[in-house]
């Protein structure tokens, strides 16, 4: 069922209906306009391209609030000419205009310039929809929501190219299929050629956005990873993305590539003076730097080969420093990643362990990408040594880390009657890269003060409340 099923057809209702521009506006401020809402409703409304226009450029100059301009710029997407380009440019600067403003600049011949200013000056959403505009422009009259993957990829002009080639990704996340795109768009193999360390460091932050588990990552579907590695291994100056590739190639999906016998020692090597993983069973904890906005990912090797990585592309790996990789003589199917959409989604990927006498054995993999992996086997000694110092191993963590750690330990033992006007559960309780020594879930204060004592404060806090 749609939640929002009864505001689109009252949106839907209102432009069927085609009113002047002024009762339009009226007619807006009564209605909840989420842009989900507004591109529902502009899909299947009737209303001519003519009152589109007329209507769309009097809410675009006159309109007040979010709802009202929104609905102007969608009305616009596949009619506005370019004598509305400068204004729908400005509207764009803000949220939630932005993707709108993107997507009615990209239906206007001549209005490139505009579009490009529009991603370079944006952030978040907007700038990914008109990145993607300018790489996938829709065709004449499409008022799509959005950019679809099977519109033609276009060579984008020398001065989207250039602008590209060194900006494209930002201090933001860029989704990983667009990244793919903007690698292919401007021939970035070719500008590798020459000495400009702007598009050095943009090609850096261009195959770590391919290799995001944000979204299905797309670095093993570039053609031209191997030889972008190779062109910029030894030439990477920012050390974020320095250490981002070389954990990529030692742990990551660039250990997947089709690295020639050799190759990935000496890129490795030459990132960051690093050794590939022994062979064996290895269990190595990855946490990006707080401004890349990524996750800690709990990375499996099996002989030096990540093994998710290797089976699934849609996601990122699940907690498993939980006790479920230890392995006994009752086979246990165990969950190794899921899609970041859900698993109803896009799917997960599953193992079932079991000891075999003293072999620890990784067998009937289910959700996996492409041919089913083969059966793992480890020695088990050497298998439960490596998951005990994984499990017993916080070195990696930062303090709000620590803190929630220790702190949802703590609340699966104390009596829950406790805290009734708390509703925690024990998998709610988390902190986040981006405020890394500051908060516990958003809301509880972290200090420098030891992280025991700070959870009993905490936990003294949370019975206040």
């Amino acid at each position: 069922m749609n939640p929002f099923g009864e505001d689109e057809a009252a949106l839907r209702a209102v432009l069927d209906a085609t009113p002047e521009p002024e009762r339009l506006h009226e007619l807006l401020a009564a209605l909840r306009l989420p842009p989900y809402v507004i591109d529902a409703a502009l899909r299947r409304s009737g209303a001519p391209p003519e009152w589109r226009l007329r209507a769309g450029r009097w809410l675009v100059r006159h309109g007040t609030g979010d709802g009202p301009v929104c609905v102007g710029l969608a009305l616009l997407v596949g009619v506005a000419t370019v004598d509305d380009a400068p204004v729908v440019g400005e509207c764009g600067r803000a949220e939630p205009a932005g993707p709108f403003a993107a997507r009615v600049l990209a239906g206007i011949p001549g209005a490139t310039g505009e579009l490009l200013r529009l991603a370079a000056h944006c952030a978040g959403h907007t700038r990914v929809t008109a990145i993607g505009l300018l790489l996938r422009p829709p065709a004449p009259g499409d008022t799509a929501r959005r950019r679809r993957r099977d519109a033609a990829l276009v060579p984008p002009p020398p001065e989207v190219r250039a602008w590209l080639a060194r900006h494209a990704v930002g201090d933001e996340r860029l989704p990983p299929s667009t990244a793919r795109d903007v690698a292919e768009a401007v021939d970035l193999v070719a500008l590798l050629d020459g000495d400009d360390p702007g598009v050095v460091e943009q090609a850096g932050r261009l195959l770590l956005a391919m290799a995001d588990t944000g979204d299905r990552t797309e670095l093993g579907r570039y053609a031209g990873a191997r030889t972008v590695y190779r062109a910029i291994a030894g030439r990477v100056r920012d050390p974020a993305v320095l250490a981002g590739l070389a954990e990529e190639v030692r742990t990551g999906f660039a250990a997947c590539l089709d690295w020639a016998p050799g190759e990935r020692a000496e890129i490795l090597a030459r990132l960051s003076g690093g050794t590939l993983p022994a062979d064996g069973f290895r269990i190595v904890v990855v946490v990006p730097p707080p401004e890349a906005r990524g996750r800690v990912e709990t990375r499996v090797l099996a002989d030096g080969v990540p093994v998710v990585a290797a089976a699934f592309d849609k996601g990122v790996p699940v907690e498993l420093l939980d006790g479920r990789l230890r392995a006994g003589p009752v086979p246990v199917e165990v969950r190794l990643a899921v899609a970041m959409c859900g698993e109803g989604c896009c799917g997960a990927l599953y193992v079932t362990i079991v000891r075999d006498g003293g072999t620890v054995v990784w067998r009937d993999w289910r959700g996996h990408v492409g041919p089913p992996p083969p059966a793992l086997r480890f020695d088990a000694a050497q298998y439960d040594a490596e998951v005990a110092r994984a499990e017993t191993d916080h070195s990696w963590e930062w303090p709000a880390r620590t803190v929630a750690r220790l702190l949802k330990d703590r609340l699966a033992t104390e009596p829950r009657a406790e805290f009734v006007a708390w509703p925690w559960e024990r998998g709610h309780v988390q902190c986040f890269l981006d405020r890394p020594d500051r908060r516990v879930h958003r809301v509880l204060p972290v200090d420098d003060r030891p992280a025991a004592e700070q959870v009993e404060r905490l936990l003294a806090l949370l019975r206040t409340l």
